[in-house]
């Protein structure tokens, strides 16, 4: 929520959710145009791969596995002779290794119904997360005047009252719950300009873009026209595919990979938020950026690189239970759907609000402030968009990862460099 207010009653009671200018309204234009810039596509070759047998196997027997040196998701193959599927992808260095129980949490969120009390997981709704404010707050914010240090302070205590965590469609104790809630929580600290964003590729966060022009007006006595309203953040799916080899649907693998930073205009009506239909150019502007860089974002931090991998295992046990991959294969996957124990990863119930206050000289005196709300979503309700083997690299990745397995009780192994794949 963005307000700004002058002493008089009328401007007091008055909030606002941008500020204009041609030179900034330009800005944010071209960020919304540049939005949506190519996807991201898996390319290379397959380096690592997994047994799903035997993984499962490893852990029904209490075994640890670890997959070493497995960093980057990028499809499966139905081994049709073992009985088994085998996940593969690549090992890039300086990045987070993928986690088994990642993988686990996805699979259930896709391959489970209804409610599971004791594992904290509602299967009926759409794996999301969300730090939800109570509506309450945002009225008792109007009425706050922050001209005052006393003004200031309750104005962030009553914004950094406690948000909800919420997760839905899948366990909320868990590794995957925590990192899209880490993710989300860092997102609105970078918009609020609170945080940097450690990437070459800078920009500014909706608040600071905002603020500056904000602060231009009030230099220049422009009038304080500014309308009412709330945005909401969150992190979804873009443009996901994959491929089938050309000769088989045995050999899967993701084609683009697009995770984007969406925005929606909210007004408080009724008890709750509403979509407005409009654009306010300074989130649109915040959204593209962040949208256009996500690759950047994912090599400076390893929290964004996890957020990538959760929204490839969702991706992947979509694609799974499309085509009925463990039918395929014959491999049983109850053990892991059902049984399983997932470690415990805390997660705590709510989280102080996000928010900022600016104040600025005037004719009759301004205020700036906003808080900030939204969320993670991997559901993929949608089947992925699927795309043809044009060139055969599907097919021959999916044989390099079978030619290269040693026995078929090996857990994970390297991809040996075939020579099908050129130098």
């Amino acid at each position: 929520m963005i307000e700004s207010s002058g002493l008089s009653r009328r401007a007091l009671l008055k909030g606002s959710v941008m500020v204009g200018s041609a030179a900034l309204l330009g800005r944010a234009a071209t960020a919304q145009a540049a939005c949506g810039a190519d996807p991201s596509r898996t390319t290379g070759r397959p380096e690592k791969a997994v047994s799903l047998r035997q993984l499962s196997e490893s852990l029904a027997a209490g075994r640890p596995v670890r997959l070493e040196g497995f960093t980057r998701l990028d499809g499966y193959v139905i081994d049709e002779d073992n009985k088994d599927v085998a996940i593969y992808g690549v090992g890039e260095p300086g990045q987070p290794e993928l986690q088994v129980e990642d993988f686990v949490v996805a699979l259930r969120s896709k391959f489970r119904t209804g409610v599971d009390t004791q594992n904290v997981a509602d299967y009926t709704k759409s794996p999301a997360i969300s730090l939800d404010p109570d509506p309450e707050v945002f009225q008792r914010l109007h009425k706050i005047n922050t001209f005052t240090p006393q003004g200031q302070k309750q104005y962030a205590d009553v914004c950094a009252a406690p948000q909800t965590v919420r997760v839905d469609g899948f366990q909320r104790h868990t590794r995957i719950a925590k990192i899209l809630v880490d993710a989300d929580y860092r997102m609105k600290k970078v918009g609020a300009g609170l945080e940097p964003l450690t990437i070459p590729s800078r920009f500014l966060g909706d608040t600071e873009a905002i603020m500056g022009e904000w602060r231009r007006k009030v230099a220049a006595g422009a009038k304080d026209d500014l309308p009412t309203g709330v945005t909401r953040y969150w992190f979804t799916p873009g443009r996901f595919t994959h491929g089938e080899a050309r000769e088989s649907r045995n050999m899967i693998r993701f084609g683009l990979t697009q995770v984007v930073l969406k925005d929606e205009d909210e007004t408080y009506s009724g008890g709750r938020h509403i979509a407005t239909g409009k654009v306010n150019p300074y989130a649109r502007a915040f959204t593209c950026a962040w949208t256009d860089r996500m690759e950047d974002t994912y090599r400076a931090e390893p929290l964004w690189q996890e957020m990538r991998n959760i929204f490839r295992w969702f991706a992947l046990v979509r694609v799974m239970r499309d085509l009925d991959a463990f039918a395929q294969a014959g491999l049983d996957p109850e053990f892991l759907v059902e049984r399983y124990q997932v470690p415990r990863v805390q997660m705590p119930a709510t989280l102080p609000g996000i928010s900022r206050v600016e104040l600025a000289t005037s004719a009759n005196g301004t205020k700036f402030s906003r808080m900030y709300c939204g969320g993670v979503d991997v559901g993929f309700t949608k089947p992925l968009e699927k795309e043809e083997d044009r060139d055969g690299q599907i097919q021959l990745a999916g044989q390099s990862v079978l030619g290269s397995r040693p026995e078929s009780d090996k857990l994970a192994w390297n991809v040996t460099r075939s020579r099908l794949f050129g130098p």
